[in-house]
């Protein structure tokens, strides 16, 4: 950009961001006001994250919750996080049943079991202790991994009616069980294309069983069970990689199940109505990727921007620099142990260095309803780099090229990054190489 357009821009930005009281929980709600007006029509809204351990980025969520819930009916946070384990949290924050604790530490991924997720949960729960239950907010776990209840659930299943395929699911779950226990990008070595054929063929069983239920709570029995196995059969599959050389987890195949999950959610007849806050990485919830080959792929973002239009609205969480939480990279892909990873001020000409040009500490900047100014053209319509961390640690931080206009709907920006406070359980469930 030459110093004519950087200046347009940030003039732009001056003009059309809106500045945040700041991003602890309690603080006073006005600033968020505009949200109104800014997710009408909205059905699902994704906070994404550039990286998975910055304090602030999961308390200005945590503010956004507090009003979206309070003032615009969202009533299901979905989370990049096991479809199996969340249940548990679930039941915490809808019913009181259970430990925080141990919900948190059974989804086996220390990134959420942090002080400030829980202090999330325990609001939630406060807030549902009031309400009648079809006016509780539910959590959704929309991922794949860790499918260690789902496995419990389909064969507790099966064995209360008796099936013949008790043992045959049992011995694959086995094998599965393996996989999930040698790492999050070993368990492929587990699996299999003729175990994946096995498992879709018990799907169809389902179905047909489901179809001859004798009563509607065998029917719905039957349901949720199938709904359990069609989680495990998207995890082997996201890890066998049919038609490709490749191996190991398949990431983009993860963030499409996550999406399928999603849409699931959404076409429940179940009342309520679904109105969904959903959190997971920048990568989900950006609209299209590209894989290591450079190829177009549909991800979370693009199919629930296809299937949604302009009812899903997406935000991207930036950061300019500071600290965060991550785990440490072992030669073999595995993780390692907790460590901070740190982040210098962003370079010049990036988007966060733009946004922090703007001169507060945190802001929101809406692409939607901001007028797209010719100063701004070649910059909303081109590439432009941002920060693209994940878990792993990223030395030097990983970035990753956006056309904003087309990748996100706005952006929530944290000048200063912090890392996250990792729980006792978090800590003794990495040293037992229990968790990712």
């Amino acid at each position: 950009m030459t110093t004519r357009h950087s200046v347009g821009i940030k003039t732009w930005l001056h003009k059309h961001a809106i500045a945040l009281a700041g991003t602890e929980p309690d603080t006073p709600e006005e600033d968020l006001a505009p949200l109104t007006h800014i997710l009408t029509g909205v059905d699902v809204v994704a906070l994404g994250e550039s990286n998975h351990g910055t304090r602030e980025f999961f308390q200005v969520r945590h503010r956004m919750i507090r009003f979206l819930v309070r003032h615009m009916g969202f009533n299901v946070l979905a989370m990049e996080a096991s479809y199996s384990a969340a249940q548990a949290l679930n039941d915490y924050i809808v019913y009181g049943r259970g430990s925080r604790s141990t919900a948190l530490t059974d989804l086996r991924s220390a990134m959420w079991d942090v002080a400030e997720f829980g202090e999330i949960l325990e609001w939630l729960r406060t807030h549902n202790a009031a309400l009648p239950e079809e006016k509780r907010v539910r959590i959704f776990g929309a991922d794949i991994l860790q499918t260690r209840f789902s496995r419990e659930h389909v064969l507790a299943y099966l064995r209360k009616i008796g099936s013949d395929r008790t043992d045959g699911a049992q011995r694959m779950f086995e094998r599965i069980g393996k996989g999930e226990a040698d790492g999050l990008l070993m368990a492929h070595k587990q699996l299999s294309s003729q175990l994946l054929h096995e498992l879709r063929d018990l799907e169809q069983w389902f179905d047909r069983t489901g179809k001859t239920s004798p009563s509607q709570e065998s029917a719905n029995e039957n349901r949720l069970a199938a709904q359990h196995l069609r989680v495990v059969v998207q995890w082997v599959a996201a890890n066998v990689r049919e038609n490709s050389e490749e191996t190991g987890l398949d990431n983009i195949a993860r963030s499409g199940f996550l999406a399928e999950n999603i849409l699931g959610l959404l076409a429940s007849d179940e009342p309520p109505k679904p109105k969904v806050i959903l959190w997971a990485h920048n990568f989900h919830v950006v609209v299209g990727c590209k894989d290591a080959q450079g190829e177009e792929r549909r991800n979370l973002g693009l199919i629930l921007r296809q299937k949604l239009g302009a009812r899903y609205y997406v935000f991207a969480l930036e950061m300019d620099h500071g600290a965060y939480t991550a785990r440490q990279w072992l030669a073999d892909r595995s993780f390692g142990e907790l460590t901070v990873g740190h982040v210098s001020a962003a370079a010049e000409g990036t988007i966060p260095w733009y946004l922090s040009s703007v001169g507060h500490p945190s802001l929101l900047l809406d692409f939607r309803g901001a007028p797209q100014e010719a100063t701004v053209e070649e910059w909303l319509t081109t590439p432009q780099t941002m920060y693209c961390m994940g878990w792993a640690l990223s030395d030097p931080p990983l970035l990753s090229q956006v056309v904003l206009q087309k990748a996100f709907d706005g952006i929530v920006f944290i000048e200063t990054s912090t890392p996250t406070r990792p729980t006792e359980n978090a800590v003794a469930s990495i040293q037992r190489r229990e968790a990712y």
